[in-house]
């Protein structure tokens, strides 16, 4: 049997691995990677402090999401629970996007059009009749159809589908191809959800349908062949560049039954420890297979991304019981729940879980599907938590509300805030449920920059390339975007504009009505 290094032996201390059983001494690859991906301790003025009912950072903290990722990952945790994002937030199909959408009013169309303000869903003549969100995008925090709570329910997204290059099925209760997240995220349904700002841009733009995303491919084009060096300017309405506002936030969240949780091993034995939906409280939208009405469906994970860096500020959370929740990557919180780490090491990293393979020449591998220990609650989260009405109330088994002391059984796995580290290696962000079976190559904000549309308004990328991983399915991709993908070389010609890091301008908008 080899044995490790003094270097190794030094990475693994640094790394944090040591906290982690590892069955006998041998060399983990993985190491030295992982090491290199792990990010600096946050400075000590990484703090949220509750003045007057009021959550701020420090006065010397002027840019908490560069600065202070960890501890901004939990403010925009606070901010987005505390707006109760499930059910007063808008969705992809059926709310943003409209399955037959009827373009802007103005004084040369005032008849059968959306009204540019409001987000009522309701157009002025043809189809006014129709419900809400049927021809005009609408917003459910600000109308509600007929009291019901619109989640706005879809399969997972076509851009997190990937083809399989072998119909493997792990053993029941092994689930070693991919790990319990890759099972869970083949039966659960995902939501997405997209906050006033986001809406009222896409609106304000005519964003919402295929023609308006064309047109801006068709401004872009045009001033790119006539006026190159230069960058067009964006004018209010007719843009040229898709940027969202500073305020923008989006996210998505994964859900199950007690049931489909139990066939991976998750046995729900306290309904109140999990934030739930009720289906008889939801309008399911577009739905293949659809739910079963009147189950409870489990949070078991949600990213939330807002645009205040130009390249977004990514992160992931989930629920603390979910097997494999720091697999392949580790888990990163330097602020909420810090986890133990060795003297000298970077706070708060959890390494992934090891194994030995008990090969011949012997090498320590991922040991996946385990449940990770947690940190203690940091009494700085717990106050501000407090001041924003977090967790304070009584658990809502029908509509996630912000009062629900579930809320704290949520960890924060990684904020990623640029494609690469200073040393330049690709940073990788990934959630074991919505990225499930390609977790270890896995890059939000790289896979994001990937959302573009053609010149007719339709999608023009996908989020994997022409590789696959170890496990077979399709490659993601990480790193710095490629300018290959948007702009054919050597020539004038677009390929793509990128609908700034949003994969739904690509995929849901529908032809005029």
């Amino acid at each position: 049997m080899n044995g490790p290094s003094l270097v190794f032996r030094a990475l693994v201390l640094w790394l944090g691995l040591a906290v982690v059983p590892v069955l006998a001494e041998a060399p983990f690859p993985a190491a030295p990677i992982l090491a290199r991906l792990v990010p600096a301790e946050q400075p000590a003025d990484c703090r949220l402090l509750v003045e007057n009912g009021q959550i701020r950072f420090p006065a010397g903290i002027t840019n908490p999401a560069m600065s202070c990722p960890d501890t901004f990952g939990w403010y925009l945790f606070i901010q987005t629970v505390a707006d109760d994002f499930v059910p007063r937030w808008a969705g992809d199909a059926g709310t943003t996007f409209p399955a037959k959408p009827l373009p802007l009013c103005s004084a040369a169309n005032p008849e059968n059009c959306c009204p540019a303000e409001g987000l009522a869903g309701v157009p002025v003549g043809k189809g006014s009749d129709a419900p809400a969100g049927t021809h005009c995008p609408w917003l459910p925090g600000t109308a509600q159809r007929d009291g019901a709570i619109e989640l706005n329910l879809a399969p997972l997204s076509t851009a997190h589908f990937s083809p399989v290059l072998d119909d493997v099925v792990a053993d029941a209760l092994d689930y070693s191809v991919g790990g319990t997240g890759r099972e869970l995220r083949q039966e659960a349904v995902e939501t997405v959800h997209r906050n006033a700002s986001m809406v009222n841009y896409i609106v304000e733009n005519s964003l919402y349908y295929r023609e308006g995303n064309a047109a801006v491919f068709e401004r872009a084009q045009s001033f790119l062949t006539s006026n190159k060096p230069f960058r067009p300017a964006n004018v209010p309405g007719a843009p040229s560049v898709v940027e969202f506002p500073i305020d923008a936030v989006m996210g998505k969240a994964q859900w199950a039954t007690a049931a489909q949780l139990a066939a991976v091993g998750v046995n729900v034995t306290k309904t109140s420890d999990w934030i739930t939906a009720s289906m008889s409280d939801l309008v399911p939208g577009d739905l293949d297979p659809p739910p079963e009405a009147g189950e409870t469906y489990y949070l078991l994970a949600f990213h939330i991304s807002t645009k205040d860096t130009p390249n977004w500020v990514w992160l992931t959370f989930e629920h603390a019981d979910l097997p494999g929740r720091c697999d392949y990557l580790g888990c990163i919180d330097r602020y909420g729940f810090v986890a133990e780490t060795p003297d000298g090491a970077v706070s708060g990293y959890t390494p992934p879980a090891t194994r030995n393979d008990n090969l011949a020449n012997d090498s320590v591998i991922f040991a996946l599907n385990k449940v990770y220990p947690s940190g203690p609650l940091n009494p700085e989260l717990k106050a501000a938590f407090d001041a924003a009405g977090i967790g304070t109330g009584k658990h809502d088994e029908a509509v996630p509300v912000a009062a629900d002391p579930a809320w704290l059984n949520y960890r924060l796995k990684g904020v990623q805030t640029d494609f690469v580290t200073s040393e330049g290696y690709p940073t990788l962000l990934a959630n074991v449920v919505i990225e499930g079976g390609f977790v270890e190559n896995s890059s939000c904000v790289t896979c994001h920059a990937r959302a573009t549309f053609d010149v007719n308004g339709g999608n023009a990328l996908g989020v994997f390339d022409d590789t696959f991983n170890t496990l077979g399915y399709a490659r993601s991709n990480n790193g710095a975007p490629l300018f290959s993908w948007f702009q054919a070389s050597g020539t004038s010609r677009l390929l793509g504009v990128q609908t700034d890091f949003v994969w739904g301008l690509s995929f849901f908008p529908q032809p005029l009505w």
